[in-house]
């Protein structure tokens, strides 16, 4: 199952097979890994295409998420953080702020004690 994303400004291919592909223009796509109770699809890419433009804010990647009933799969953009060098402190507060900024508190502490859960098992960096 493939869904067009050009609004997202990456030129993604959103695949729903668990396989990450690349764009024809050889950019990073999202991949939707799986569905929340709630029914938004899990999306997988979000770290490698926010960081593949020039400077797209994560804050209008998760509102054109969000008008898609889709979410972030926030281990996989803190586990892609890590691999491009960013450490702990920079993606929680980039996550912590653009979460903030779009879903509001809640969610953003529903965000963020999940990955400072994670972290701790992950017992790494």
């Amino acid at each position: 199952m493939r869904f067009p994303s050009s609004s997202l400004g990456v030129g993604s291919i959103f695949r729903g097979d668990g396989h990450h592909a690349k764009s024809k223009k050889g950019r990073p796509s999202l991949t939707v890994t799986g569905k929340t109770e709630g029914g938004s699809f899990v999306v997988r890419g979000i770290f490698e295409a926010m960081s593949s433009t020039t400077g797209l804010p994560l804050e209008i990647i998760l509102e054109e998420l969000d008008k898609r009933g889709m979410t972030v799969d926030w281990v996989g953009f803190y586990e892609s953080s890590l691999r491009h060098g960013w450490k702990w402190k920079t993606t929680r507060e980039r996550v912590r702020y653009s979460v903030r900024e779009i879903y509001g508190d809640d969610y953003c502490w529903e965000v963020m004690s999940r990955l400072i859960f994670y972290r701790s098992q992950r017992k790494q960096d």
